[in-house]
């Protein structure tokens, strides 16, 4: 791999996730006490940093390949999974100077001319000739529908301003949160139990079992954890998996039955021959 892909020279798992972060983090917060002074010029300059920052583009490739939701199902490109030299290979194709290209072109010829000018298409706006009902009810479109279950954030707070207790708490509200991710949070104090960085607004958390037991759902069993973090214990390479479990791959927890411990009766064959 090339020196301007992995400047580096990490292996995908080997790349300091923690330090990463906390890098990418500190510039996003000095974009937002730019931005908060009025200061344009230092807030371009600092959005043209962090976009090139490698540390950035390693982030948002983990984002999309690994802590997507819905990494398994392939989109318009046919692809659903990379390998972690693909993974290199796309940080190094980022390139954010290049124009953006038009989903659908389409070339209109100039009144008394031979030539064209090409017309790009960006979007197509919906329109609303179409109402989906069956005369009583009506399907209601996103614009229609008005805003429930959101607690409005406090003056000009912001995800990047370094608040990191009252966005943790703010996090473990959520509605759709499941109780015992709610609970993880506040017993944790809004830090993950793997790499100890808090818990981010779009990070995808996931509870873990210490022990490996998966029927232990009692509280001192479970931890709250990003879905990287996860994801690495369970290939070998984390903290809790070597610290904390008990769980030995191959072996279950259970008694072993008195019934399999007995050995079976040896019967005689046809010819009553007996070895000794």
């Amino acid at each position: 791999m090339s020196q301007s892909l992995n400047p580096i020279r990490y292996e995908w798992k080997d790349i300091p996730w923690k330090q990463t972060q906390v890098k990418v983090f500190k510039l996003q917060r000095r974009i937002y006490r730019a931005s908060q002074s009025g200061d344009v010029k230092r807030v371009h300059r600092l959005q043209r940093l962090l976009m090139k920052s490698w540390y950035a583009k390693c982030l948002a490739v983990r984002r999309v390949t690994q802590d997507n939701q819905g990494k398994k199902t392939a989109g318009v490109d046919g692809i659903k999974s990379l390998t972690p030299a693909q993974r290199f290979k796309l940080i190094g194709s980022m390139d954010f100077k290049s124009k953006s290209r038009a989903v659908r072109r389409v070339w209109i010829p100039k009144p008394g001319k031979a030539e064209k000018r090409p017309l790009g298409i960006y979007w197509l706006v919906e329109s609303e000739g179409w109402k989906f009902s069956d005369g009583d009810l009506k399907l209601l479109r996103h614009a229609e529908t008005s805003i429930h279950r959101h607690t409005k954030v406090k003056g000009t707070t912001s995800p990047y301003d370094g608040k990191w207790t009252y966005w943790s708490k703010r996090r473990g509200t959520y509605p759709g949160i499941s109780t015992r991710v709610s609970t993880a949070i506040k017993r944790q104090k809004g830090k993950s139990a793997e790499c100890g960085l808090h818990f981010h607004m779009d990070d995808a958390i996931e509870i873990h079992h210490i022990n490996g037991n998966h029927r232990n759902i009692k509280m001192e069993n479970l931890t709250a954890i990003h879905r990287h973090c996860h994801d690495r214990i369970h290939g070998g390479n984390g903290n809790l998996s070597t610290l904390l479990s008990t769980h030995v791959k191959g072996q279950s927890g259970e008694e072993p039955d008195e019934r399999k411990l007995s050995r079976p009766v040896l019967k005689p064959s046809m010819g009553g021959d007996l070895h000794a």
